[in-house]
C-alpha cells in the first residue's frame, strides 16, 4: 500500500506544478496533493469504522470520556505523526528539486528511515525484548542493510554533484531550457516536435569527461571524427518542449562521444534516451567541426508560417525565399547574411535528410525542410533562435500583406545591398 501512496502522490504532480505557479512556497507545495491523497485513506477507514460501529453496536462508545482520552485522542496522535512523515517528505523533496533522480528516492529514503527508527524505538522500549537470538539478527542484518542502501544513495548523489555542480554547465543547460520554452510559446513544438542538440564540451572539465556512463553504450551509425570525447546536451525522444524547459534533465540527457567516436554514453542525469533524430544532429555537429566552423547548437523546431510558405513552389528555391524573406525587414539580412538553404522533402529522421542538410550547410547556417520545418546551427543556442524568430517574423509580414490582399513590395535590391557596408556583413549572399 505504501507502493500505492507514493503512486497517488506522482499521479498529483500536475496539482503540485498548478501550486507552484500560484506562487506557493516550495517547502509547502507538496502539501495539497497530500490532502487529497490522504483523504481517500480516511473514507475508506471512516466508511469502514462506522460500518463495524453499526454492526456491532458501538456508536456510543464515541461518547464514553474514557474511550476519549484513551483511545480517540492518542488515535488523534497517530493520524498527526503519520501525517507528519508526508510533510517531512514534501519539504525534503524541495531540496531535491535540482536532482530528478533523487526525487526518486525520496520515497525509499522515507520508507527506509521509517523502518529504521521504529525498530530502534522498539529496540529501546524492549519491544523485542524475548526474542530468539536468530530474530533479533535477522532484525539487526535488516536495519545494516538499509542504513547502507541509504548511504550508497547520498553517494550516488554525491557523484551526480560532480556533473551537475558546475555552474557554468548548469547555466548553459537553464539557457537551453528558456529556448525549448520559446519554441513551446511560439506554437513551433507541437506535441513532442522539434528537438536541441548543444555541444558543451568547452565549459566541462575533468570530472565530467571521466564520469562513469549510467546506461549501456549505443553505437553510432558512423564514426565522429570531429566529436570524440565532446560532451552534448541532447532533447530527449518523445520528450516535449513545453517539458523540457520545465524540467531540461528529466527531458534530456548529457551524453559523451567515445574516444573513437564510434559509440556514445549518458553520463547524467537520468538513463533519458537522446532524440531519434540524434545521429543526423551529430554528423552535422561533425561536419561542422570538421570544416572549422565555430557551430555548437543544431536546433529544428516547426515554424508555422515558415513552414507554410514550403507548400509553395515558387519558394522551394532558395534564392527566391531568401530574397523575399530578406526584402520584408532589415534584420532579417543583417541576423541571417548566409541565407537559407532548401531541402526537398525527406523523411525525418532519416541520415538521407541528414547528408541533404549537411550539402546545404556548405553555404548557409540556416536549412528549410519542405513541408517540415528549419533547422538553424550556430555558436549560441539563444541566437538560433533569434534567427528563426526573425525569419518567421518576415514570413508573417508577407502572408499578413497577401491576406490584405495585395502583394508586399518588400525592400529593393539597393537598399538590401545598402545594408551590406552598414553592417560589415561581408558573408551576405544570395544563392544561385
Amino acid at each position: 500500500m505504501s507502493a500505492c501512496f507514493n503512486l497517488g502522490l506522482e499521479s498529483g504532480t500536475p496539482i503540485l506544478e498548478a501550486v507552484k505557479a500560484g506562487g506557493a512556497n516550495e517547502l509547502f507545495a507538496l502539501n495539497p496533493v497530500i490532502l487529497l491523497v490522504t483523504m481517500g485513506g480516511f473514507v475508506t477507514n471512516a466508511a469502514y469504522c462506522i460500518f463495524q460501529n453499526i454492526k456491532n453496536k458501538t456508536g456510543g462508545d464515541y461518547l464514553r470520556t474514557d474511550v476519549l482520552a484513551n483511545n480517540m485522542i492518542f488515535c488523534a496522535l497517530a493520524g498527526v505523526l503519520w501525517y507528519s512523515q508526508f510533510f517531512g517528505l514534501g519539504m525534503g523533496k524541495s531540496y531535491f528539486s535540482d536532482s530528478p533522480l533523487m526525487l526518486a528516492f525520496s520515497w525509499s529514503i522515507l520508507m527506509s528511515l521509517n523502518v529504521i527508527f521504529s525498530n530502534f524505538w522498539g529496540i529501546v522500549l524492549k519491544e523485542w525484548k524475548g526474542a530468539g537470538k536468530k530474530t533479533a539478527l535477522v532484525l539487526a542484518a535488516g536495519m545494516c542493510i538499509l542504513v547502507l542502501s541509504l548511504l550508497m544513495q547520498v553517494h550516488f548523489k554525491n557523484n551526480m554533484k560532480t556533473i551537475l555542480e558546475n555552474e557554468k554547465l548548469t547555466a548553459e543547460i537553464g539557457r537551453i531550457a528558456e529556448t525549448a520554452g520559446y519554441l513551446w510559446e511560439r506554437g513551433w513544438a507541437e506535441y513532442n516536435g522539434g528537438n536541441i542538440s548543444v555541444n558543451l564540451t568547452d565549459i566541462t572539465g575533468e570530472k565530467e569527461k571521466t564520469a562513469r556512463a549510467i546506461a549501456p553504450a549505443v553505437e553510432l551509425p558512423q564514426a565522429m571524427e570531429s566529436l570524440k570525447g565532446n560532451i552534448f546536451y541532447v532533447t530527449g525522444t518523445g520528450k516535449r518542449m513545453r517539458y523540457v524547459s520545465r524540467s531540461p534533465m528529466e527531458n534530456g540527457s548529457l551524453i559523451r562521444i567515445s574516444p573513437d567516436g564510434t559509440y556514445y554514453e549518458i553520463i547524467a542525469e537520468q538513463p533519458v534516451k537522446p532524440t531519434s533524430e540524434l545521429p543526423s544532429h551529430l554528423s552535422m555537429h561533425n561536419y561542422l567541426r570538421s570544416i572549422g566552423r565555430e557551430s555548437k547548437v543544431v536546433l529544428h523546431t516547426h515554424p508555422t508560417e515558415l513552414v507554410a510558405l514550403t507548400h509553395c513552389t515558387p519558394y522551394l528555391n532558395s534564392a527566391a525565399i531568401t530574397r523575399m524573406l530578406w526584402s520584408m525587414i532589415p534584420e532579417c539580412r543583417i541576423i541571417v547574411p548566409r541565407g537559407l538553404g532548401i531541402v526537398p522533402y525527406e523523411i525525418p529522421g532519416t541520415m538521407d535528410l541528414a547528408r541533404a542538410t549537411i550539402k546545404r550547410l556548405e553555404r548557409h547556417d540556416v536549412v528549410f525542410w519542405e513541408k517540415h520545418g528549419i533547422l538553424a546551427t550556430g555558436s549560441d543556442v539563444i541566437d538560433c533562435f533569434d534567427v528563426i524568430d526573425t525569419l518567421n517574423k518576415s514570413a508573417q509580414i508577407y502572408l499578413c500583406a497577401r491576406q490584405a490582399g495585395f502583394e508586399p513590395e518588400g525592400m529593393t535590391t539597393g537598399q538590401l545591398e545598402g545594408l551590406v557596408p552598414a553592417f560589415g556583413l561581408k558573408d551576405s549572399h544570395l544563392e544561385e
